[in-house]
């Protein structure tokens, strides 16, 4: 049994994976208790029960200071009969008894010290199998294994490269690991929610069926959630039908803005919009001149319409009527352009583009930004995510490469 617990800084994660722990102990022991009432060979059963869990620390001690923390967190452990395993790296090389329950904590750690291990020219190469193969190896060994993986994906940043590279190995790992896990628990202010469950092999053969059987939705579906947590992988795979085996996909990272409209899965629309406010506001490089012309034209679209129609009530989107308002009171923000342009280019995907698949970053967590243009950003990247999400057939909110589903059936 293998179970991934994730979730953000001091959510609960710790004492949950610890009761989770502590419950199967108890259960075991349960069991041993019945096994020597009526069979042989109980007393081994009833050692094995017995033996503490095994906790595998990634910590490394950088300074005194995290050596007290350890030596804490040691002598809280022994009391919850827990044996100390120290793995800052090298997971494959940790000697966990055989049936053993085991906790380790956390792959956050773990990633960071195999990146940046001074014992290797190139840590980062490779640093992701490594880290695999060790869990791996500790499940073969172990009966009962919680993994704690840290949350660092639900905010816009902006990081160095070297920051970036470090968020996008910890997601692909949690997402190979929520791939593996018999049980995925999200941790929130405590409380543990469920993303994956165990189900009965016939259960998993009969959904597997009718999947390949009943057709795909139509109208727009919205993959949300943080970054490098495999929503690209999802809502292709979502686009991907039994008739159309070849997609076309649109990137909000190198495509033209164009591409939203006629392609079948339309990727990172947190960067298209991002692309938008760079344009209006005239913020780009040579690269981006098309962008420019393309808002100018939609501005141009939207003065002309705002000129022919006086009711704001007769206006098509929010953004357009805001914009009228504010037009009333004379005045002239360069937000409201920016808003109306934005609003503008969600109706155009939703007119000629109704059953796009589209996936969109989280970037409303973590502190403000201090720059006005990054703040915006992302107000109006959750903007644009309430606006289609209330016009979407389905809206799932992806968590390590799972699919939770928000609105529209299953995922």
């Amino acid at each position: 049994m293998m179970i991934l617990i994730n979730g953000g800084s001091s959510s609960g994660k710790s004492a949950f994976a610890e009761k989770l722990i502590a419950e199967q102990a108890k259960k075991e022991e349960a069991m041993a208790e019945t096994a020597g009432k009526s069979m042989r060979g109980s007393v081994r059963e009833m050692d094995l029960c017995h033996q503490p869990s095994c906790y595998l620390a990634t910590m490394i001690a950088w300074d005194e200071e995290c050596r007290e923390r350890i030596r804490k967190h040691r002598k809280m452990r022994e009391k919850k009969n827990f044996m100390t395993i120290e793995c800052p790296v090298d997971l494959s090389r940790a000697e966990v008894p055989a049936r053993s329950r085991c906790l380790l904590e956390c792959v956050s750690n773990l990633a960071a010290n195999e990146m940046y291990r001074r014992d290797m020219e190139d840590p980062e190469n490779g640093a992701m199998e490594r880290i695999l193969e060790g869990i791996r190896m500790i499940r073969k060994n172990s009966d009962f294994l919680v993994i704690v993986t840290n949350d660092v994906s639900g905010d816009q940043g902006p990081y160095s490269e070297e920051t970036e590279a470090y968020r996008k190995l910890l997601g692909g790992i949690n997402c190979a690991l929520a791939g593996e896990a018999d049980e995925v628990y999200e941790v929130i202010c405590g409380e543990p929610v469920i993303v994956k469950k165990k189900k009965r092999e016939d259960t998993e053969v009969e959904e597997r069926r009718t999947d390949r059987s009943v057709d795909r939705q139509s109208g727009i579906r919205l993959f949300v959630g943080g970054a490098y947590q495999g929503k690209s992988n999802l809502a292709m795979r979502e686009a991907v039908t039994e008739e159309n085996r070849f997609i076309l996909v649109a990137d909000g990272e190198q495509s033209p803005l164009e591409d939203a409209f006629n392609s079948e899965a339309v990727l990172n629309l947190h960067s298209y919009i991002r692309r938008l406010i760079d344009a209006v506001l005239g913020e780009y490089d040579g690269k981006r001149e098309r962008d420019r012309v393309f808002c100018d034209n939609i501005l141009r679209e939207i003065n002309e319409r705002t000129a022919a129609v006086r009711d704001p009530a007769e206006r098509t989107s929010a953004g357009e009527t805001k914009m009228v308002r504010e037009q009333t009171k004379e005045t002239e923000n360069i937000e409201i352009r920016i808003e109306e342009v934005m609003y503008r280019y969600l109706d155009m995907i939703l007119e000629k583009n109704p059953n796009a698949v589209i996936t969109c970053d989280e970037i409303g967590c973590g502190i403000v930004p201090i720059d006005k243009t990054d703040r915006l950003w992302r107000e109006m990247s959750g903007d644009a995510c309430q606006y289609l999400a209330l016009r979407a057939a389905k809206v799932c909110r992806v968590v390590c490469g799972i699919p939770m589903v928000l609105k529209g059936g299953e995922a």
